[in-house]
């Protein structure tokens, strides 16, 4: 069951994505208001993230990081990942990488399923290539101390279920907006990495 789900998923990876049209639905005010077109700006800097997908207590996962302090986007949940380094050689090095880095995820461990769509975060100028991974088995996670506070590992049957979606006021720095969210039990996860996942569901 779990190698039909994910031939299918990387099947349906070979087709168009739905991009925009999916991720715009948990986009906030702020991002709307800004640039509801989804503007990527040339001068952006290169980064990618790994969602990784793996059973566990029978179903099947993912996996989230709190990050640490310091930086536009601390204490933010988001997927393993960052910035493309100049030895890396193409955006999958880099998010394999980062998720080696991050959580201890071993890189030949990871079968690559495919690519979401590529999304532009304002406040930190990035330009992130998302990436679908599967692992047969759940990693043995190991959190960086400098950049991971907490992982949360999350079953895609609740990811996908309407009930964990509200909404939420934001003050970041003083500027207040609405934005979707999704509810992880507790953990907000809002912005950049819930559009993505809004992409993933809409697959």
């Amino acid at each position: 069951m779990t190698t039909d789900y994910i031939e299918q998923l990387r099947l349906r990876l070979q087709a168009p994505l739905p991009g925009p049209a999916a991720q715009i639905k948990m986009a906030s005010s702020k991002r709307l208001a800004r640039d509801g077109k989804m503007h990527k700006p040339r001068d952006a800097r290169q980064a990618a993230v790994l969602m990784l997908l793996y059973p566990y207590n029978g179903e099947m996962h993912t996996v989230f990081i709190k990050r640490s302090g310091g930086g536009v986007h601390a204490y933010q949940i988001s997927f393993p990942g960052g910035a493309k380094d100049p030895e890396d050689d193409d955006h999958l090095a880099t998010a394999l990488r980062e998720a080696n880095e991050e959580l201890g995820i071993v890189a030949n461990q990871v079968d690559i399923i495919g690519p979401l769509s590529e999304l532009y975060i304002a406040p930190s100028n990035f330009l992130v290539q998302p990436f679908l991974g599967f692992s047969s088995q759940r990693p043995d996670f190991i959190p960086s101390p400098d950049e991971v506070l907490g992982i949360i590992e999350f079953p895609l049957s609740t990811l996908a279920s309407k009930d964990i979606i509200s909404s939420r006021k934001m003050d970041i720095q003083g500027f207040v907006f609405d934005t979707p969210i999704y509810d992880l039990r507790g953990d907000v996860l809002w912005g950049a990495t819930a559009m993505m996942v809004s992409e993933f569901l809409a697959l």
